[in-house]
C-alpha cells in the first residue's frame, strides 16, 4: 500500500519526473528518428541538401536602424555528410540535456530543503527571490555551525544536506556501483563541473578541468564521454551516444534518492514508485 504523503512533496517530485522523462524520451525518439530518416534518404547522387550564409544587422550607435550584412563564406551540407552532421548535432543536444537535467536536480533538492527545513518559506521555483532566500538560509545555517561556505559547484548545498542527515552522508560516500570507484559525492561534483563546462565554456574541456575530472571520477566519465577536437582544434565534450541515456539514469538515481533521504524515507513508495 502506498503511503500518504504531503501533496507538495508529491507535486515537486511529479514536476521533476516529467522534466527528466521528457529529456530521456526525446533523446531516444530523435536519435532513432534521425537515423531512420538518414538511412532512408536517397544517396544515389551526392547533392546539396542545405545551404546557408552568416548574416547580421550592422546597427548605428545613434539611430534605430541597421543594414543587413553577409559574410562571404557559404555553409553547405551534402547528402554524404548527413550522418556526420547528425552526430555533431546530437552531441550538442546531449550536452544541453545535461544542463537541463542538472537544473531539474538542483530545483528538486532546493524544494526538498524548503519543504523539510523551512516550510514557512515559499517554493524556490516561484522565482529568483524565493531561491535566493533559501540559498541564504543554507549559508546562514552553515556559518552558524562553523562550516565554511563554499558555493563553487553548489558544494554548500551538499554540505547542508550532509550536516542534516547521516543517511545522506553515508549514501554520498558509497561507490556508485560495484564496478565503479566513483562515489556519489564525486558524481555530484562531476555533474557540477560538466554543467559549468557546457554553460560557460561552450563545451570546451580545458586541460585543468580534464585533470580535475580524472582525479575525482575518471571511470564514470570515460564510460560515458570522450573528448574530441572540433574543426578549430578545441577539445569538446562528446557524450557516447549509445549509452548516454544510462548517464541520465544515474543523475536520476542520485537526485531521487537524495530527495528520499531528506524526508528520511526508506523507499520510494512515498512518491508513488512501486
Amino acid at each position: 500500500m502506498l503511503k500518504s504523503i504531503n501533496p507538495q512533496i508529491q507535486k515537486c517530485f511529479d514536476n521533476y519526473k516529467e522534466s527528466i522523462f521528457n529529456i530521456d524520451h526525446d533523446l531516444r525518439f530523435w536519435k532513432h528518428f534521425l537515423k531512420t530518416s538518414i538511412d532512408s534518404f536517397p544517396l544515389t547522387v551526392d547533392r546539396e541538401v542545405s545551404t546557408a550564409i552568416f548574416t547580421v544587422y550592422d546597427h548605428q550607435y545613434d539611430k534605430i536602424a541597421g543594414h543587413l550584412k553577409t559574410h562571404e563564406k557559404v555553409y553547405k551540407t551534402n547528402a554524404s555528410e548527413l550522418q556526420n552532421k547528425s552526430n555533431d548535432f546530437f552531441t550538442w543536444v546531449m550536452n544541453l540535456s545535461i544542463l537541463n537535467a542538472y537544473n531539474s536536480m538542483e530545483v528538486l533538492i532546493l524544494q526538498a530543503i524548503q519543504l523539510k527545513y523551512y516550510p514557512a518559506l515559499k517554493n524556490p521555483i516561484d522565482g529568483k527571490k524565493q531561491t535566493d532566500i533559501i540559498q541564504g538560509q543554507i549559508k546562514n545555517y552553515l556559518k552558524s555551525n562553523s562550516i565554511k561556505v563554499n558555493t563553487k559547484n553548489n558544494d554548500h548545498i551538499i554540505q547542508f544536506l550532509v550536516s542534516k542527515s547521516t543517511k545522506i552522508k553515508t549514501f554520498l560516500n558509497l561507490r556508485m556501483n560495484t564496478d565503479l570507484q566513483t562515489k556519489w559525492i564525486d558524481f555530484f561534483h562531476l555533474l557540477s563541473i560538466l554543467r559549468n563546462t557546457i554553460a560557460h565554456c561552450t563545451m570546451v574541456v580545458q586541460p585543468d578541468v580534464h585533470n580535475e575530472i580524472k582525479s575525482i571520477s575518471k571511470d564514470i566519465f570515460l564510460r560515458h564521454f570522450e573528448i574530441k577536437n572540433n574543426l578549430n582544434g578545441l577539445p569538446i565534450l562528446n557524450p557516447r551516444t549509445e549509452i548516454f541515456n544510462n548517464f541520465l539514469h544515474r543523475i536520476n538515481s542520485l537526485t531521487i534518492n537524495l530527495y528520499k533521504f531528506v524526508f528520511d524515507e526508506s523507499d520510494l513508495s512515498f512518491v508513488g514508485m512501486r
